[in-house]
């Protein structure tokens, strides 16, 4: 069992960057996660505090992995979220009323609202998705 570890560790230690990508982009598709893919960029400032990563290389890997999980949640939105919110949203407490309220708001303050949406604790997956439902433009 030793030498399994060992071969596991070697092998992150190899591809630590991938790694540290579809953490992060796991996590930002809304798959959960058993760790938060915080600790996949904290590794990656670990790694440029020794010297064995650029800055540019971890800024980049947060952002290229954060947008393309983003926009995948955000194209599940717009191809069939209102279908599913419709059938599924009580189970989620979100009646037709709700959804109209949340509706207004999102469009009304348009990326005001994603931003602020991304920066609460659990809005941070669903701003891109509702964006998708809401029909906000993707850009």
């Amino acid at each position: 069992m030793h030498s399994t570890w060992q071969a596991v560790l070697a092998w992150l230690n190899a591809h630590e960057s991938l790694f540290i990508f579809l953490a992060i982009l796991l996590e930002e598709s809304g798959i959960p996660m058993p760790l938060p893919a915080d600790i996949a960029m904290a590794l990656a400032g670990y790694r440029v505090a020794q010297g064995q990563m650029s800055i540019l290389e971890a800024f980049a890997i947060g952002q290229v992995a954060t947008l393309t999980g983003s926009s995948l949640l955000f194209w599940v939105g717009r191809r069939g979220g209102r279908p599913l919110l419709a059938r599924y949203g009580k189970y989620l407490f979100l009646n037709p009323e709700r959804l109209n309220q949340a509706e207004r708001l999102i469009t009304r303050h348009g990326p005001l609202a994603v931003i602020i949406g991304r920066q609460i604790p659990g809005l941070r997956l669903a701003s891109p998705l509702a964006c998708g439902v809401f029909r906000v433009p993707y850009r």
